[in-house]
């Protein structure tokens, strides 16, 4: 036994033909899918023609929040470490790839990775943030004057519990996703350009820069001597 649905609705009728012989042609407006099938289902001839009006989501600036911080050393695939340029050299402020030896291994950097929960929907990653530990240096992807994004270390106040797309001061820039790729690796895309990626050189003592993949650089890193920071 078919149970009929009692609660159709058309919400609209319009006229837009009429012919000669009195045959007389609706538009119809239905309230949802289902009183769409039904008409058909019970109609003494079928329903040609309709509109489903539709309400398109909002465009929302996506809110990332932080969740959680620990802090880790960053090695590219090749067993290089990110080290700062200025601890080494008096060269500009800036991140290099370095094999560390015995006599050079208090040059290595400890991060503080933060971890976001985006408020849209994505599957690009685990948004992170990825600052110099026991400073306000944060790595940033940014861009002028429509170059390619560079990468940089960036100077922040604050603690960036939330960052918004489209942040005036730019705190945007900090935030990368972080997918893992096969059992050790992760790689780290700019979230504000996307397809633009952490990666380093083959060679010792180059800069630490963004790139597009496919690249003959490395945007493959491990996270090595990990400890979450208790809030």
């Amino acid at each position: 036994m078919t149970t009929k649905k009692t609660n159709c609705v058309i919400k609209n009728k319009e006229k837009i033909a009429e012919q000669n012989n009195g045959f007389i042609f609706y538009l119809l407006h239905f309230c949802c899918f289902d009183c769409f099938m039904f008409c058909n289902l019970f109609a003494e001839k079928p329903v040609i023609s309709c509109l489903m009006r539709h309400v398109k989501p909002l465009n929302v600036t996506p809110t990332y929040c932080k969740t959680r911080t620990l802090q880790c050393t960053v090695c590219d695939k090749y067993k290089k470490t990110l080290v700062q340029s200025n601890k080494l050299t008096n060269e500009d402020l800036h991140l290099k790839a370095v094999t560390l030896s015995a006599e050079t291994i208090q040059y290595k950097v400890r991060f503080s990775m933060s971890t976001y929960v985006s408020s849209a929907p994505q599957n690009n990653g685990q948004p992170v943030c990825l600052g110099i530990s026991n400073s306000n240096l944060y790595i940033a992807c940014t861009q002028s004057g429509g170059s390619s994004p560079v990468l940089l270390l960036k100077e922040v106040s604050g603690p960036l519990n939330t960052i918004k797309a489209g942040d005036p001061n730019g705190y945007d820039s900090l935030l990368f996703f972080k997918k893992e790729t096969g059992t050790a690796y992760n790689t780290f895309e700019s979230v504000k350009y996307p397809g633009w990626f952490i990666t380093t050189a083959f060679d010792d003592w180059k800069r630490v820069e963004m790139y597009q993949v496919p690249t003959d650089r490395t945007a493959n890193f491990t996270l090595e001597d990990q400890q979450v920071i208790l809030s």
